[in-house]
């Protein structure tokens, strides 16, 4: 009714201004009071106006945890569990998008060497997929020995390869006899998408020099979902080649791969690439499976929790379509069996507060592989200066020994007495030379998205044009700057 009356004064008002002035003033000023709300504001139901998508979100997501709760108390055997888990992996690998075909050879160059006091590193460049080119350190023991264990860390949002605590791991666990690879995630350190490097090159405000990686970050996963692929499927993806280049490496034990996931982003792509990649044999994802550091654990779990993830700009922790397809957290951690999970906190964790532990443990007892199931974590809470709690930027030291006892029961690696800490200028582990970029001509993502959008264009213009009057045309969703044309399945909105 509003809206109606709201055309007729508009329609009034402009045949009112071919007339004098004299009447057309005083109508002006009431037509300038009128409202024009559908719904009053002040109402109870105008009040709740901002709060409807969120609330229907949240149903959704209710509705979701509760039809996995329900089919997860159907599990009853192994058999049941790999049902239930290989229909949601197949799932969560779509939703990631389309994977290329792995590198026949997967090219790597060292681009520097360094030497240390019993280890060494080589600065290395490869290419993860057709102009996408990874930069990485790897630390090798000084007298490499016939079988290595291989480890290979995921990186937090907070900081690149280069810092201090990456630095430590991997001239610790060089020194003990093992191979660290340390690669810059998409869009960090050497593999930025971004001109602001310093200071200097930053147009206005305040320059955070060691935030613009991780702001920048939420840009790359947009730019990418925009093609129908995903930040952490790619993440994932240079993960799985950070493997391959280990696997060449002379003296590794190709059975004692350990990938570890940082806090703050690092654990969320290594869950998935365990999950995804059975040449893992241990995967320790910090934060990612349970309870948040940020978020209470509700009353109400099995409808409430966030077994999902959130509604947050940190893409690879909201994963998409993970509630209507049923890949929770929990399922993503527990997939890794019957290999080895250290399931990792960064600060207290409470056994009896989280409600993905038990059932965790229930899948591995299926396999009868209850040792194969370990934990670590620290103490506090996310708000609070240490020591109450325990910050740290990727795996700080007090994490890392809460995970010394685990790795030496299961792999036999020696617990250090005392971790190296000297620790290498950041100019001494960049890796691209001159010589590295001309051979290889790195792309950014930007390029590379905006490629797979005219060939999905091109691909949706054969496809309708190939198309008679009469077929059943698929559903045609508009993204952005490109068309898709996929089956939506029947009642799902996208």
């Amino acid at each position: 009714m509003h809206s109606r009356l709201y055309a007729t004064a508009l329609v009034l008002f402009a045949a009112l201004t071919a007339g004098a002035d004299d009447k057309v003033a005083p109508l002006a000023a009431k037509l300038a009071q009128f409202d024009p709300r559908v719904i009053p504001a002040e109402s109870d139901q105008g009040k709740q106006l901002a709060w409807m998508l969120h609330q229907d979100t949240q149903a959704r997501l209710q509705a979701a945890s509760l039809r996995e709760t329900q089919a997860w108390h159907g599990v009853k055997t192994r058999a049941d569990w790999e049902k239930f888990r290989d229909g949601r992996l197949s799932a969560l690998q779509r939703a990631l998008g389309q994977f290329p075909p792995v590198p026949r050879d997967l090219k790597v160059r060292v681009t520097g060497k360094l030497a240390g006091d019993g280890y060494r590193i080589h600065n290395l460049v490869y290419e993860t997929q057709p102009g996408l080119v990874a930069t990485a350190n790897l630390y090798l023991p000084a007298s490499p020995a016939e079988a290595m264990p291989g480890i290979l860390i995921s990186h937090s949002h907070h900081n690149p390869k280069t810092q201090a605590e990456l630095q430590n791991m991997g001239m610790t666990w060089a020194r003990e006899g093992c191979l660290v690879l340390v690669p810059d995630h998409l869009g960090h350190g050497e593999r930025r998408q971004h001109p602001f490097i310093d200071a200097r090159s930053y147009p206005e405000g305040e320059f955070r020099v060691g935030r613009q990686d991780v702001y920048f970050r939420h840009n790359t996963s947009m730019q990418l979902h925009l093609v129908g692929e995903s930040l952490m499927g790619w993440l994932v993806w240079d993960l799985m080649r950070g493997i391959d280049v280990l696997l060449t490496q002379p003296g590794i034990d190709r059975d004692q791969i350990i990938l570890l996931g940082a806090v703050a982003g690092g654990g969320d792509p290594a869950a998935v690439t365990a999950a995804l990649d059975s040449r893992v044999a241990a995967v320790a994802p910090f934060n990612f499976g349970g309870p948040q550091p940020d978020y209470a654990v509700p009353k109400n779990t099995d409808r409430d929790f966030y077994w999902f993830g959130f509604s947050y700009w940190e893409s690879t922790r909201s994963l998409r379509l993970g509630a209507r397809d049923g890949f929770a957290h929990w399922v993503i951690v527990s997939a890794v069996v019957p290999w080895r999970l250290l399931y990792a906190n960064e600060f207290g964790w409470e056994e009896q507060r989280d409600p993905a532990w038990p059932r965790i443990q229930k899948v591995f007892s299926l396999y009868d592989k209850p040792d194969h199931l370990a934990t670590a974590a620290a103490r506090g809470i996310l708000k609070g200066p240490p020591p109450e709690n325990n910050h740290c930027s990727n795996i700080g030291a007090i994490h890392r020994n809460k995970m010394y006892p685990t790795l030496q029961k299961w792999f036999g690696m020696p617990s250090p007495l005392k971790e190296f800490e000297q620790r290498r200028e950041t100019q001494e582990l960049l890796c691209p030379t001159p010589e590295a970029i001309k051979e290889f001509r790195p792309r950014h993502v930007h390029e590379l998205a905006d490629e797979q959008a005219n060939r999905l264009l091109m691909s949706l213009r054969q496809r309708i044009h190939a198309m008679s009057p009469d077929e059943d045309h698929t559903a045609v969703l508009v993204v952005g700057i490109h068309v898709v044309v996929a089956p939506q399945p029947e009642g799902v909105i996208q």
